[in-house]
């Protein structure tokens, strides 16, 4: 289930994931997430065991930041998260921590915001309506509108706006000239707030168009004419960046897995 936030909370927090799944087979199985350009705040709930490699099994919640491919979790039994999916600059405006900071790997949330994440978990815990839940987090997220939100450059929510608009089919020097940034102040800008390069998060917004009409594959549908759509200049070329992200073929991707949301599923 995918929730909208508080409309106060918009500027940071895209939505809320509620995701519910039961024991596989053999108990054990396996959750890839790849990623959207998004930093997301995992909540584990009803003892949710939840492993990443060979790390153990933490109770707390966790962010997973800006990563560049996909990620891996083990589950074992039946299983319950919220998700918090921010927007591309929410977690900067919230924390006022470049992206660049954060890395790869996921970080225990209370490093990145604050030890009140922690009570929020136990609230959440104690409650089983999704809207009791929804007020919760609401609740948490509207102290740091409250407190005000870090600073950053107008411009650059300018330039991700124009390249969600675009869908990914913008060209990095446009985007320099329209928005008088230099390419190497662009560099940074997107290092700080995203923690990626401009041309990667090109790649991940073409690619998520590309995944959206995917999922509402007709019968009549070719993985040629939905690359096309979704700005890929042939069939080899969407399937390399398909490939490259969520390290399955499109195929294997509709056939072989359950999707559990856009970015996140459980392989076979």
């Amino acid at each position: 289930m995918q929730v909208a936030p508080s409309k106060h909370l918009a500027r940071v927090i895209k939505h809320y994931l509620f995701i519910d799944g039961v024991q596989g087979p053999e108990g054990l199985q396996q959750l890839r997430f790849f990623t959207d350009g998004n930093a997301h705040l995992v909540f584990r709930l009803r003892e949710t065991a939840l492993t990443q490699g060979a790390s153990q099994n933490q109770a707390g919640p966790f962010i997973v930041g800006g990563i560049k491919t996909n990620k891996n979790f083990a589950v074992l039994g039946d299983f319950s998260v919220i998700i918090v999916v921010f927007q591309p600059t929410g977690l900067y405006q919230l924390t006022g921590i470049p992206s660049y900071e954060l890395g790869q790997e996921t970080i225990n949330g209370t490093f990145v915001l604050d030890a009140l994440i922690a009570t929020l978990q136990e609230q959440l815990e104690s409650c089983y309506k999704s809207e009791q839940q929804i007020d919760l987090l609401d609740s948490y997220f509207l102290r740091y509108i409250q407190k005000s939100l870090h600073p950053m450059d107008y411009r650059f929510s300018e330039v991700v706006k124009s390249i969600l608009n675009a869908r990914g089919q913008s060209k990095v020097g446009q985007l320099s000239k329209g928005y008088q940034y230099t390419e190497r102040s662009l560099q940074r800008a997107f290092k700080k707030y995203l923690g990626i390069p401009p041309r990667e998060y090109l790649r991940i917004v073409r690619f998520h168009n590309f995944l959206g009409f995917l999922n509402l594959e007709s019968d009549y549908a070719t993985l040629t004419s939905i690359g096309l759509t979704a700005g890929y200049y042939d069939q080899s070329h969407s399937i390399r960046d398909f490939k490259d992200f969520t390290s399955l073929t499109p195929k294997d991707y509709i056939a072989k897995t359950n999707r559990l949301a856009t970015n996140l599923v459980s392989l076979p």
